[in-house]
């Protein structure tokens, strides 16, 4: 199975939230992950923000381990969409 990551998941991961914990067991699988390029740079500029740049470097470093990190064209703009509002509806 693939799984699609977006940025909000990234984020909650990171941030050890409730709904991190739930997409905990999909970033740390072994089966494939994409992660849109858009998405590496919200959560690069969120965690800048909030941390500075080691730890957006760290976590840049990490996504790019854990997943495939592809261009966003329309069909993936739409799929992380969909994954956005589902995970916010049970988070």
């Amino acid at each position: 199975m693939k799984y699609l990551v977006d940025s909000y998941a990234w984020i909650e991961y990171f941030m050890g939230t409730k709904a991190g914990e739930k997409v905990k067991p999909i970033i740390e699988c072994l089966e494939e992950k994409i992660t849109p390029t858009i998405c590496l740079a919200e959560v690069y500029a969120k965690t800048l923000k909030v941390e500075g740049e080691e730890q957006a470097e760290k976590q840049r470093q990490f996504i790019k381990e854990s997943s495939a990190v592809i261009p966003l064209d329309e069909a993936i703009a739409v799929e992380a969409a969909k994954i956005d509002v589902e995970m916010k509806r049970e988070g």
